[in-house]
């Protein structure tokens, strides 16, 4: 067989360009009938492919939120009332303001002595702070992977080849 025929601009045969106009028919040299012409003809083919592309970036944060804990502590304070008396016998005068005298509200063991003072132990309550880490909850986070169909769209080209036989023209006689 004998070389392939070429256009001008290198490809073979004739048809869709790849620049999508039309080549000029190849031009054949005469040949010896038991000579052949090839012509290659080419056309493009896609392959798609999936490459792996990072789309974001998530970061999972501890951050630590302070709250103010307000606790009511009590405590216990001293008021002392003086009342008028009445008498020489020390109950309460006649206004009605009076009760009972705090001495005698003390069981007889724990009155005082008359020329003893008279202590009254008074107490508050104070906060005992204890802070300690427990935990509260567990949070996960995982990536899950979903399967879809996107459409890729995009355009080959291919070559034609086409024959055209033209008849030698008889000689007039």
């Amino acid at each position: 067989m004998g070389p392939a025929a070429t256009g001008r601009d290198g490809h073979h045969g004739r048809g869709a360009a790849p620049g999508g106009g039309r080549r000029e028919p190849v031009r054949l040299a005469p040949v010896e009938e038991t000579d052949g012409v090839e012509v290659v003809r080419s056309e493009e083919r896609v392959t798609v492919g999936v490459v792996r592309v990072p789309t974001r970036r998530v970061r999972l944060v501890k951050r630590v939120v302070t709250e103010r804990r307000v606790v009511e502590l009590r405590r216990e304070e001293l008021h002392v009332v003086e009342e008028p008396l009445d008498g020489r016998d020390g109950t309460p005068g006649a206004d009605g303001t009076g009760g009972a005298p705090l001495v005698e509200a003390l069981p007889a063991s724990a009155q005082p002595r008359a020329d003893a003072p008279l202590e009254l132990v008074l107490s508050e309550e104070e906060a005992e702070v204890e802070v300690r880490v427990v935990p509260r909850e567990r949070v996960r986070v995982w990536v899950e992977r979903v399967d879809g169909e996107e459409q890729v769209r995009t355009t080959v080209r291919r070559e034609e080849v086409d024959v055209e036989v033209h008849r030698a023209a008889e000689p007039a006689g």
